[in-house]
């Protein structure tokens, strides 16, 4: 059953994560180079802080419930879409890690 479960999980992450195209980060990025990775980093939260919230009220609500997608499936699936694209793969994106707006709740 938890094999069932599994595959049923990666496939939901190859749907959702592979089948939206190429993610913006698809060139080759220099793994080693400390300094890319903090300007690509200072990048990042310079965008996030410069978005704008959105306080308009709500007409539709998209709601994903991955059940089973923990952490470690979304890097596994993250690295196996990396590799796929011939990268070493976890410096890959998946598409709806770029939402606005996500949340993670673990239940235990």
């Amino acid at each position: 059953m938890n094999r069932h479960r599994l595959l049923s999980t990666l496939l939901a992450f190859a749907v959702v994560g592979l089948g939206e195209g190429a993610s913006k980060r698809d060139s080759p990025l220099p793994v080693e180079d400390k300094d890319y990775w903090m300007k690509e980093m200072a990048e990042d939260i310079r965008r996030t802080q410069a978005r704008q919230p959105n306080v308009k009220r709500a007409k539709n609500v998209l709601l994903f419930l991955g059940d089973g997608m923990g952490l470690p499936a979304i890097v596994a699936t993250r690295i196996y879409k990396g590799q796929l694209q011939g990268r070493p793969g976890e410096e890959t994106v998946l598409r709806f890690e770029e939402f606005p707006s996500t949340g993670l709740v673990k239940v235990c």
